[in-house]
């Protein structure tokens, strides 16, 4: 078992942190959006768990995966901001 330790902990960080393939990642991000758009008490743990991810993704993924998860999120991000 691989243990994180992270300073700031939010409960969405930590849900995408623990996550270990780029489709689950893409799914996770995928199903917080609704929350963040219909929940707005959660949006900035959300905002702030995605700037963590995109700064701090993980090696063991291919460019292409994390591309996509890039790509994911900067998605998610613009729909959050309309």
């Amino acid at each position: 078992m691989e243990i994180i330790t992270i300073t700031h902990v939010t409960h969405a960080s930590f849900i995408l942190f623990l996550i270990r393939t780029g489709t689950i990642i893409t799914a996770a991000i995928n199903c917080l959006l609704p929350l963040a758009r219909f929940r707005p008490i959660f949006l900035p743990s959300i905002v702030e768990s995605f700037i963590l991810l995109s700064q701090n993704l993980p090696d063991h993924l291919s460019s292409f995966q994390q591309k996509n998860i890039e790509r994911t999120l900067k998605n998610s991000l613009v729909v959050m901001s309309k």
